[in-house]
């Protein structure tokens, strides 16, 4: 078993995020949603069960037996790391990214997400996390970190709904302690 494996294992019954609960109250019934490094599809069948088609995508190939346990026509499986997918562009209603666009490579990270935005449809909502530079995973070079500046470069020509910066330790995915320096955010196009 892979480390995302333990991972999904132990997230499957978790919860979905309240940054994506929070954002998915601002989208239209029946929506078409992007639910990016899926994991255990938390927040996958959330969307599902509100009745929005969902994209799912994770690099993890244990995604499509989570999937099949799912069993709904309107989930749409697709192993793909987030930066070899193809985003298309005005496709999404909704994209979710929770807790995974840091782990896109530095010299990835820019153009990963100009490619994810072009992907949401005008009006569409974007909910996402970055992580700061007092994280303890910063010493990662295959990890990207932001400043606050940084952030809001990022998001400039977007309307921002919700940026807000969190600093604490908290529990992984594992049950271990970190310390997390998040940015939270949701955005409209």
């Amino acid at each position: 078993m892979t480390d995302w494996d333990t991972f999904n294992k132990n997230t499957k019954d978790n919860p979905p995020r309240e940054l994506y609960q929070e954002a998915v109250e601002l989208i239209a019934p029946h929506s078409l949603c992007l639910d990016v490094a899926a994991g255990a599809l938390v927040d996958t069948k959330d969307m599902l069960a509100r009745g929005h088609r969902v994209v799912a995508i994770d690099s993890n190939p244990s995604l499509l037996n989570l999937a099949e346990q799912v069993g709904s026509p309107s989930l749409d499986p697709i192993i793909s790391t987030m930066e070899d997918y193809e985003y298309g562009v005005e496709r999404f209603d909704y994209i979710n990214a929770m807790f995974a666009l840091p782990f896109i490579a530095p010299e990835a990270f820019g153009a990963t997400f100009e490619r994810i935005v072009q992907s949401l449809k005008q009006g569409g909502v974007f909910a996402f996390h970055l992580f700061g530079h007092e994280d303890d995973w910063y010493d990662n070079p295959m990890m990207t970190f932001h400043t606050q500046a940084e952030v809001e470069k990022l998001v400039e020509d977007l309307e921002t709904v919700k940026l807000k910066e969190i600093k604490d330790s908290m529990a992984q995915g594992d049950g271990s302690l970190k310390h997390w320096h998040i940015f939270q955010l949701i955005v409209r196009k």
